[in-house]
């Protein structure tokens, strides 16, 4: 299966998505999300969780992010993302992580700008507050920045996190994003 990036300097060109691993983030959910922040992607700070093929981060990186953590436990995952990253010859600063997310959490210092978890929608109730916690804790979120989590509309909750307020959700199709940002 292949993507298409929706935006940006790499619009319209193919990435591989790895084949039963992941669920690709929707096209017209990519493309709401990065309008949402076109005016604040410019030589920001992304973290993709649960990166599957790359493609929010590469979205990201096309459309002007300055850097790009991809981070994702699966090892084919990994080698997709690396060979995506390859076949469109990005030059800017990037890092690749095979792990988990909440350990790769407790190690990272970098402050970001914008978040985003991805997570497999069948543990994503029971994962995602944790993520939210984790990242809140560790105080890697920017005072301005952005947590994006998607999940399944048929598990749709909202989640309370100390520090953290749900600003905006949205639904599409099947899938439903939720903005997350600092509540102090």
């Amino acid at each position: 299966m292949s993507l298409k990036v929706t935006g940006g300097i790499y619009k319209g060109r193919k990435i591989a998505c790895p084949k039963n691993i992941a669920r690709p983030t929707q096209s017209i959910m990519r493309q709401s999300l990065f309008n949402s922040i076109q005016t604040s992607i410019l030589d920001a700070f992304f973290l993709d969780l649960f990166s599957g093929s790359g493609i929010m981060g590469i979205e990201a990186i096309s459309r002007g992010a300055k850097y790009v953590t991809f981070v994702d436990k699966s090892p084919l995952a990994v080698k997709v993302i690396k060979s995506n990253l390859s076949s469109l010859q990005i030059q800017i600063d990037h890092q690749v992580i095979s792990n988990d997310a909440i350990a790769v959490i407790s190690q990272l210092d970098t402050p970001y700008d914008f978040i985003y978890l991805d997570p497999p929608y069948k543990i994503a109730v029971e994962i995602a507050p944790k993520v939210l916690y984790q990242l809140q804790k560790r105080n890697i979120l920017k005072d301005d920045g952005s947590i994006f989590l998607e999940m399944s509309s048929n598990d749709y909750r909202e989640f309370e996190i100390e520090n953290l307020k749900l600003v905006k959700h949205k639904k599409f199709g099947s899938s439903v994003l939720q903005q997350y940002k600092h509540s102090f």
